[in-house]
């Protein structure tokens, strides 16, 4: 019971403090890929804007932060490596076919929950930008994905509702961000002409 008393003082001071949590998004979300893959090279870059990129909501005096930028290139590698057979970070050596540039768009954030049992959502915009190596655009798309997630130990309330809270609002990141670079990839794919 004192553990209790002592575990629910702290749940308060913390919500009370104004603190931010800060949730990280996976660096390894898997990808359906393709039978046949694209026989080409191409170099991946992640602008500084989009690496630094903290999508962040308040409720209250907490403040919830995704630094979702952190898990966009490992992620976009894996995503286009899945349609592609060489995706590269590295520049210089074998000369790319193509450079591909992954960046978030506007309408990238969070939506909380009222309580630590509703759902967190999370929506993430991307743009990519396929360009020749001396820097000529040949194609581009956008892709958008939501997800919400809760979980079942919300409903405990306290210190156990607010950790089953900050990962729901970690994993709707991590399905958010695969479903659109998924989409990205799979869009690439079918748009190979125009691409290369």
């Amino acid at each position: 019971m004192r553990a209790l008393k002592y575990l629910l003082c702290l749940s308060i001071v913390v919500i009370l403090s104004g603190c931010a949590t800060t949730t990280h998004v996976r660096t390894d979300l898997s990808f359906t890929p393709k039978r046949a893959k694209l026989s080409k090279t191409v170099l991946l870059e992640v602008p500084q804007e989009t690496r630094d990129y903290v999508a962040e909501a308040k409720y209250g005096w907490q403040a919830f932060r995704i630094p979702v930028g952190q898990g966009v290139e490992a992620n976009a590698l894996a995503a286009f490596g899945s349609v592609i057979e060489k995706v590269t970070l590295e520049k210089g050596g074998e000369s790319p076919d193509r450079t591909i540039e992954v960046s978030i768009a506007p309408g990238t954030g969070i939506r909380l929950g009222t309580f630590t049992f509703s759902k967190n959502a999370f929506k993430i915009a991307l743009k990519c930008d396929v360009k020749t190596p001396d820097g000529k655009l040949m194609w581009s798309t956008n892709a958008t994905a939501e997800a919400s997630k809760r979980k079942a130990a919300g409903f405990l309330g306290g210190p156990f509702g607010y950790s089953a809270y900050t990962a729901a609002l970690r994993d709707a990141a991590a399905d958010a961000m695969q479903q659109a670079l998924q989409k990205m990839a799979d869009d690439l794919y079918k748009a190979k002409a125009q691409a290369f």
